[in-house]
């Protein structure tokens, strides 16, 4: 966790620090000495939230239930918002990554809100068809070819 704090961008930190004062344990973690930078954590609760530092790049995803299927927080973020996921364009060859996945969303706003929702009436079968769409799309997001760097 020690390494996790030293590298992480703000965000993260905020989204660390909230899950573990409302009571999500670290029950997994993979880092420190790795030689690519990267990162595991993940924490358990009735969910379990998994956050991953790939290669510099920050990702995050929950599962319904401690060791069940993971779902990014994008795809879960627009189910709860009755909208169909979208990944974006590609982006041209070369083009820098972003730091942290979505680009632009705060984990730290939207994750509670995705854990909240979660406990709804309704939302285990919105992840199932939002996580088949989200499948679907990125076979089709995979095939279209990238743009050409500028």
């Amino acid at each position: 966790m020690e390494y996790v704090e030293s590298v992480a961008p703000d965000d993260v930190l905020d989204t660390l620090s909230w899950l573990s004062a409302h009571g999500y344990e670290v029950t997994r973690a993979v880092g420190a000495g790795e030689h690519m930078g990267s990162a595991l954590l993940v924490f358990s609760l009735s969910r379990e939230v998994t956050v991953v530092r790939d290669r510099d790049q920050w990702d995050t995803s929950v599962a319904l239930s401690p060791g069940g299927k993971s779902h990014s927080v994008a795809v879960l973020a627009a189910a709860r918002r009755g909208i169909p996921w979208d990944p974006g364009p590609r982006r041209p060859v070369g083009t820098p990554l972003a730091q942290k996945l979505p680009e632009g969303m705060s984990w730290r706003e939207t994750l509670p809100l995705v854990l909240a929702w979660l406990d709804e009436p309704g939302a285990a079968s919105a992840v199932d068809a939002a996580s088949d769409h989200a499948k679907e799309r990125m076979k089709r997001w995979w095939k279209e070819a990238p743009p050409t760097h500028p």
